[in-house]
């Protein structure tokens, strides 16, 4: 996609060599755009011609110095609940780790800073579709995480002149998926045709959002002037019923699989133990901080975003569902 930007000649990518972070770094080598790495893992290796720098975002003094000379900062880098962390342990990572990425901004010139949040910041709720508005019911150390370094970009952007927009992303599909390994654990069981338990009762909103969507979104945010010192959520076109999306998921890849609905009786009162001993649900393995969300879905408005970033999601969740499961199996991570 040919996206009219506002980048400049080199842009910093944290993150770079994640599912959101290949994606993002191959659509700006597309604009011709140098693009800069950091990360701790090696980048995948279709990134042809990219700036690797191997480092720690906890390291002070290379999380600034590796700003120098950019004319944007796409911070994607960050430990999700799936780590299972001490509280400690993600701070340091994803407040600490942003402060440190953002004081390079500001002492290396860099005019502005586009920033991965997430939709986990709402919470649980039900009065959907969920606004950038809507309140914020964290139920987690992540959630609270991605909050706090949003409103620290809002002081950075107040305090020293830093363009900030902030992009609030659900579960991102696509080639180079690796992290949800309750989402991992479903297409194994999918491929095998064994039997996949969901959520029963009312059937559920699902939504996520492709990888090159996403990328398409943070590009965007770099060319509207209108982006500056905002919150946008950033998903799929619509929600679908979770259920009936899976279905769908079973019959596209041509699997034998059943799903088997899971009683909210029974699922409720293992979520408020799981949540109470902050361990997975073993048929879920979904992180303490995210199983709430079981009970009750989501679905997330994106006309702020449509409206004034121009954001046109390409990819809806099924497709992005077979693309992620073509590509893991193409891996032999099946």
């Amino acid at each position: 996609m040919n996206l009219q930007t506002n980048i400049g000649q080199r842009a910093l990518v944290t993150g770079g060599s994640g599912v959101l972070g290949r994606h993002l770094a191959s659509a700006l080598l597309n604009q011709g755009i140098a693009v800069r790495i950091l990360d701790l893992s090696l980048p995948p290796q279709e990134l042809q011609g990219i700036e690797f720098v191997q480092g720690d975002l906890t390291d002070a003094d290379t999380a600034m110095n590796v700003c120098r000379e950019c004319s944007v900062v796409f911070h994607l880098a960050g430990r999700m609940p799936q780590a299972l962390l001490s509280e400690e342990g993600f701070r340091k990572v994803n407040v600490d780790g942003t402060r440190n990425v953002a004081e390079g901004c500001v002492r290396h010139a860099v005019p502005m800073m586009v920033f991965a949040s997430t939709i986990e910041i709402y919470g649980p709720q039900t009065a959907f579709p969920i606004s950038e508005d809507a309140p914020k019911y964290f139920t987690g150390i992540y959630s609270r995480n991605k909050w706090e370094c949003e409103q620290m970009l809002l002081e950075y952007r107040r305090r020293n002149g830093l363009r900030v927009a902030m992009l609030r992303m659900p579960m991102i599909l696509g080639p180079g998926f690796y992290h949800e390994k309750a989402m991992m654990e479903m297409m194994r069981r999918v491929r095998r045709g064994r039997p996949l338990p969901l959520p029963g009762g009312r059937d559920l909103p699902f939504v996520a959002v492709a990888a090159s969507d996403a990328a398409d979104a943070f590009l965007l945010a770099t060319a509207r002037k209108d982006a500056d010192g905002e919150a946008f959520n950033i998903a799929a076109t619509r929600a679908e019923p979770t259920r009936e999306l899976f279905s769908k998921f079973i019959q596209a890849i041509g699997s034998t699989s059943v799903i088997i609905p899971v009683p909210r009786w029974i699922l409720s009162p293992l979520i408020s133990v799981g949540v109470k001993l902050k361990r997975p649900i073993p048929f879920l393995h979904t992180p303490a901080e995210l199983l709430p969300f079981a009970l009750t879905g989501g679905d997330y408005d994106i006309s702020k975003a449509r409206n004034i970033l121009g954001y046109d999601p390409k990819k809806d969740c099924l497709s992005s569902l077979v693309e992620t499961y073509n590509w893991l199996l193409k891996q032999n991570l099946l």
